[in-house]
């Protein structure tokens, strides 16, 4: 089967593909990770939300890997990301499932915000690994790993709770 057998690749490649595979994030743990968010978002959202019910927030988080891999993909090919685009589509089917007499518009908009950070994150991480592919080219030993990612991911969070307590009084 010679048409199966993939190019040979050099040195520099191997190495730099060894480099990126060897701290990948177990599957389990990122599955984990995003059903445990899901669990605290359905929670905690219809008591700040009354509009919104835990069944709406668990459909949310049922499409929004779906539109995050097609929006990451679609920013690793153009550079733009429509998170907002996916976001206005939670705006419309939420609130119109919801309904006008029940604040519709209000859920939708909250709706909004949970759709539009879980698919802006995916287009984040293709932006950012573009940029590191980058600067690989400029020095083989600036080899940007995912565990590079992961820590910046876990330096944001506590910004994003210092922002979000900054709001309330």
């Amino acid at each position: 089967m010679f048409f199966f057998r993939s190019p040979k690749l050099s040195y520099d490649d191997q190495r730099q593909t060894q480099l990126f595979v060897k701290d990948q994030i177990p599957t389990w743990l990122t599955i984990g990770g995003y059903i445990a968010i899901a669990v605290v978002s359905t929670t905690t959202l219809p008591h700040i939300f009354h509009q919104l019910n835990w069944h709406h927030i668990i459909v949310i988080y049922i499409f929004a890997p779906v539109l995050a891999f097609c929006n990451a993909f679609g920013c690793g090919l153009t550079d733009w990301s429509l998170a907002s685009a996916y976001g206005n589509l939670a705006i419309f089917t939420i609130g119109a499932w919801i309904g006008a007499s029940h604040e519709g518009v209000l859920a939708g908009l909250a709706a909004c915000g949970v759709m539009m950070n879980i698919v802006s994150t995916a287009s984040d991480l293709t932006a950012s690994f573009q940029d590191r592919l980058h600067d690989i080219g400029f020095s083989s030993f600036h080899v940007c790993e995912p565990s590079d990612w992961h820590c910046n991911g876990m330096c944001d969070i506590p910004m994003c709770i210092l922002d979000l307590l900054q709001g309330f009084p």
